[in-house]
């Protein structure tokens, strides 16, 4: 917000000098730009900023009020289809599957825990899992290992060269969601548009190189990350359906979920 503030408003100085019309204007390009939950995270902390400028005497006015939260409810994901699964499944192989499988069957971990998984928490004994979630401010977690899922778990420990359980993605969520997407478009679940991605970023690299030549002012603006109904995010979809179908209370799912 500060830098697209430094450029688009340079005499603006001051947080009292802040209007709900400039707010309104970066908000909207936010949502041009990114996702309604991107755009409501921008809206929740800006509104907590000028908060606390109102309560400690910075502002007289806090320009956020009045600026409503976009819906979140129309995301285009989607679980797999049991169809799809079994394709998932019948291609991908060796770390990615592990990683597959877990976010699978013990769902409640987002992608950034499961590459932070050491064997140290799971214990094949009690058949659980234990970790502090990424998110949640370190919320400690336990599941079940369901069969499936220990039956990977078994394979994997008994070759483990590593006390990590996925050596190859620990605590890169990047490269285990890119190993990921190559999966799904091995299996023909998610068509390849890397290539015009990394296209629309060299283009913005070259426009700094110019403007950094001719001495302006250069605001980089990330290429939106594009949506689509198939990701890794989906396997969670996946985890709150099998809940459902074995009777688990919502209350309780929500628990889960963390």
């Amino acid at each position: 917000f500060l830098d697209w503030l430094r450029l688009n408003h340079p005499a603006v100085t001051m947080v009292s000098e802040v209007t709900a019309t400039i707010v309104r204007t970066f908000l909207d390009s936010i949502s041009d730009k990114f996702a309604a939950r991107t755009h409501n995270g921008y809206l929740r902390r800006l509104r907590s900023v000028f908060h606390s400028a109102v309560n400690d005497g910075f502002a007289v006015d806090n320009p956020t009020e009045g600026i409503d939260f976009i819906s979140e409810t129309d995301s285009p994901r989607r679980l797999f289809a049991e169809d799809e699964l079994c394709r998932l499944f019948s291609t991908v192989t060796g770390e990615v599957r592990l990683l597959a499988t877990i976010g699978l069957y013990a769902g409640a971990m987002r992608l950034s825990d499961i590459v932070a998984l050491t064997w140290q928490s799971i214990d094949l004994k009690r058949d659980t899992i234990r970790w502090r979630m990424s998110k949640r401010r370190g919320k400690p977690m336990e599941i079940a290992i369901h069969p499936r899922l220990k039956k990977e778990l078994v394979a994997a420990h008994e070759h483990a060269t590593s006390s990590w359980v996925l050596p190859s993605f620990f605590n890169n969520v990047g490269r285990a969601s890119e190993a990921f997407r190559q999966t799904l478009v091995k299996a023909a679940l998610k068509k390849d548009n890397r290539l015009q991605i990394n296209r629309r970023y060299e283009a913005r690299r070259r426009e700094r190189a110019r403007a950094e030549q001719e001495g302006k002012q250069f605001l980089f603006e990330p290429v939106k990350r594009q949506k689509h109904e198939l990701d890794f995010h989906s396997l969670r979809y996946n985890f709150v359906s099998i809940l459902k179908t074995q009777g688990c209370p919502e209350a309780i799912a929500r628990s889960i979920m963390g």
